[in-house]
């Protein structure tokens, strides 16, 4: 018998109403580019290792969130196997008497995602957690330590040539955790059950263009930008004469009046299309004192009308379902 600790990275769109994910029907929210894995024996001694990068088919640009992180380009990922590929290749080096062990539920919640995505057909090993066993060693209750806050709490070194956020040296690192740990023999009532990946649906009103635009300018000059809908009887509204400002890179904020219901917050996003234009997705909510104040001031600090283009390279970060 063999306890193989696994970790993941993965990859996500430039932003969810990036074009690949808006119109698609199957919708993935992350796709996984790498697997890290360390095998221990029964003695808990690691007597392997397995990294593999992937190919992704559908978000072949990386995402400047997850490169950073990762330092993963896509030129390092272009001769790597696909997801399929990859997964029979760590099934089977993990053997058919193998627990399987990770750090929280997010990893697997991932790796969930894909197999259901792409429809993978080979039954895998049920996992544990890890996470979960250290918070019952420190008696942490709900409050879940992340790997690096574990490894100072254990007195484990973090090794200067082993970065985190690389799938095999997180679970190298969350071998090392399980292998501190007094209560190991208590890791099968932590089995990790995978999350239901979904987006939140808004509650705001959002109103996305109808057609892709030139440029960030002719999106922000056009109709739609100018004369936003209220958000409460959805009639057009006025744009205030000082126009939008830039918050951060395609995201804008405006103020706006309603003959009905005062005054307006709007709130323009933007991504590129895959023919490099640009598409606008309008939010207009109700404003109250700070949000006027708020933009009151940007706009005073701006030294252009419409603040700074965004950067074509770097795309909103949207919320996600849980933290890296």
């Amino acid at each position: 018998m063999h306890y193989v600790v696994m970790d993941l990275e993965w990859n996500q769109p430039m932003a969810y109403e990036y074009d690949l994910y808006y119109t698609s029907t199957e919708r993935l929210l992350f796709e996984i580019i790498q697997i890290g894995a360390v095998k221990l024996d029964e003695s808990l001694h690691i007597v392997d290792t397995i990294s593999l990068s992937i190919k992704p088919i559908r978000y072949l640009r990386i995402h400047p969130r997850i490169k950073r992180m990762t330092g993963i380009k896509a030129a390092d990922l272009a001769g790597s196997p696909l997801f399929l590929e990859a997964m029979k290749e760590f099934i089977a080096w993990c053997g058919s008497e193998s627990i399987l062990l990770t750090w929280g539920c997010d990893d697997i919640s991932v790796l969930y995602h894909n197999i259901n995505f792409f429809h993978f057909q080979i039954d895998i090993p049920s996992f544990y957690d890890v996470q979960m066993l250290f918070n019952e060693f420190i008696k942490g209750g709900k409050d879940r330590k992340s790997l690096a806050n574990a490894m100072v709490i254990l007195g484990i070194e973090h090794d200067s040539e082993k970065a985190f956020h690389n799938a095999l040296n997180d679970a190298y690192y969350t071998a090392l955790v399980y292998q501190r740990l007094p209560n190991q023999n208590e890791i099968n009532t932590y089995p990790v059950l995978p999350k239901l990946l979904a987006r939140k649906k808004k509650t705001r009103y959002c109103m996305r263009s109808a057609m892709p635009y030139d440029s960030f300018l002719s999106a922000l000059g056009s109709e739609e930008a100018k004369h936003p809908f209220c958000p409460i009887c959805r009639e057009k509204t006025e744009l205030n004469k000082d126009g939008y400002t830039c918050l951060t890179y395609d995201k804008y904020a405006g103020l706006s009046y309603c003959k009905k219901h005062g005054v307006i917050y709007c709130m323009l996003y933007f991504d590129i299309g895959k023919e490099n234009n640009v598409w606008m997705s309008l939010i207009p909510v109700p404003a109250d004192k700070l949000r006027i104040a708020y933009i009151h001031t940007k706009q005073s600090a701006s030294a252009l009308p419409y603040g700074l283009l965004p950067d074509p390279e770097e795309r909103r970060v949207s919320n996600l379902p849980f933290e890296d």
